[in-house]
């Protein structure tokens, strides 16, 4: 047990990426339509759940898009190099360890090699064993007081209010070590609520037994004319350079969404519970949708948003957007649907290597957006949302 509690203060911080190319316009350099398919085993096609790219180069997902906890508690990883997504911790059923449920907030930590559920445990990769907190003790959970918790709550903030926030916008920085994970819903509630939390390095706000810290702040009524606060955004959130951005979602699940995007500065409060939130809101995506996959490209110093209703590039430095949806891409889902162009609730992130290869590219799989396969006597479900899929992009004069 100590050598795994040794291991969150010996682990540096991610070095910052190489300067990034901004010169000339964004445009898809390659697509890629096929780039393997996802376990044939996985329960069913994922909506609710998220994707993120591990210290390896793959890209890990936990669970299934339901409410059942019996359902696929499984770890998969899609590996880039291979084409193929592997279960690296087996789906019991929630018979062993972890009981699956959808909507959960998550997020992998790259410094702790980790998968972590706040409302369940982390999933420990090298050892391939959920953890409870710092340590296998099923008592002790991620967020608390205890010298075993992973996050330490400050300020009297209510943890159970944290680890039931669903569909919220959520991402985590490993260069700057840091969390976010803004409004969503509080278990079944429709509405999004007003607040923020911030995972910080504790190190940085006194003497804890935790590795990190986790707060809460409220958020401003309006940021621009409009309101920050969302639901039903989940993957439409990334960290990059000093600030975390998030686009998408709306004020409850009955509102239509918005194409509102807004970035905070989040430098200032990794040491500080009480530093002012510097909000500014962007320019709107090119159109209004709900769990949409934002993801950050460091070497081009842009992003790829992957929604139901096309795909965007944004250009940070020049704050505009791109519709980049590759034609390939609208041909693939030709026909009639009542739910947009597009599957919602994309899985995936950039990856930049893997096993000594260079990719810089963004891998992803549709979800399902509901009865979308329906429309078509479920058909589709192969091509739809158990195939990944990539974009690279480039810039050019």
């Amino acid at each position: 047990m100590a050598r795994i509690l040794s291991s969150f203060t010996t682990l540096s911080v991610k070095a910052p990426a190489p300067p990034p190319t901004t010169n000339g316009s964004l445009y898809v350099a390659a697509y890629n339509g096929n780039q393997g398919s996802a376990h044939p085993a996985s329960y069913q096609g994922m909506f609710w759940q998220s994707d993120f790219v591990t210290k390896d180069g793959t890209l890990i997902e936990w669970g299934t898009g339901d409410h059942g906890h019996e359902s696929d508690n499984g770890v998969r990883e899609y590996d880039p190099v291979t084409k193929t997504q592997t279960y690296v911790y087996p789906n019991n059923r929630g018979t062993v360890d972890q009981s699956q449920y959808d909507n959960l907030h998550y997020f992998y930590i790259d410094k702790l090699d980790s998968l972590v559920i706040p409302a369940r445990g982390q999933y420990h990769r090298a050892s391939g064993k959920w953890l409870i907190g710092n340590l296998s003790t099923p008592a002790i959970g991620v967020v608390g007081n205890h010298a075993s918790s992973l996050m330490a709550p400050l300020d009297g903030m209510y943890v159970e209010s944290y680890t039931s926030t669903y569909n919220a916008h959520q991402a985590f920085s490993q260069i700057h070590d840091c969390g976010i994970c803004i409004a969503g819903g509080n278990g079944g509630d429709t509405s999004a609520r007003q607040y923020l939390w911030i995972i910080a390095p504790s190190h940085r706000f006194g003497t804890y037994q935790q590795p990190y810290v986790i707060y809460r702040r409220d958020l401003p009524a309006t940021v621009g004319g409009e309101l920050p606060h969302k639901i039903n955004g989940r993957d439409g959130c990334c960290f990059a350079g000093e600030y975390v951005y998030w686009v998408g979602g709306g004020t409850s699940i009955a509102v239509a969404p918005t194409p509102h995007f807004f970035r905070l500065k989040i430098t200032p409060h990794l040491a500080s519970t009480s530093a002012p939130l510097v909000i500014e809101r962007l320019a709107d995506a090119p159109a209004s949708f709900v769990f949409g996959l934002l993801r950050y490209d460091p070497t081009l110093d842009a992003m790829l948003c992957v929604t139901n209703q096309g795909i965007f590039a944004y250009d940070v430095p020049k704050n505009t957007w791109d519709v980049v949806t590759p034609p390939e891409y609208l041909a693939d889902y030709a026909g009639t649907v009542t739910k947009g162009l597009l599957p919602a609730g994309c899985l995936g992130d950039w990856i930049g290597a893997r096993s000594g290869q260079t990719f810089n590219q963004f891998y992803w799989r549709p979800g399902l957006n509901h009865g979308w396969d329906y429309d078509y006597g479920g058909t589709n479900s192969e091509r739809m949302y158990r195939r990944f899929r990539s974009i690279k992009l480039g810039r050019r004069a």
